[in-house]
């Protein structure tokens, strides 16, 4: 992501083999978070078989959701002073 990319959409997609369901990692969240407008993009995450989604897994969250409390950008206690 450079320049003035923003994140507006994601999928994520696992295979229906892996015992874990499909979710960004903890630093992929807060990476989607520093780069989205909206705290409320959708996220949508499904296993797929064969090439093709499985239409039954697919579930759908926010980035609020599955990042409830985000790194915030850090600001020096002096320029809080001001």
């Amino acid at each position: 992501m450079h320049g003035n990319r923003k994140i507006e959409e994601i999928a994520i997609v696992k295979d229906a083999d892996s015992q874990c369901e499909p979710r960004p990692c903890g630093a992929c969240l807060q990476y989607i978070y520093d780069f989205t407008e909206n705290p409320k993009i959708k996220i949508v995450m499904a296993k797929t078989e064969k090439g093709r989604i499985l239409f039954e897994t697919v579930k759908v969250k926010t980035i609020g959701e599955l990042l409830p409390h985000p790194f915030r950008k850090w600001t020096k206690i002096s320029e809080k002073r001001s």
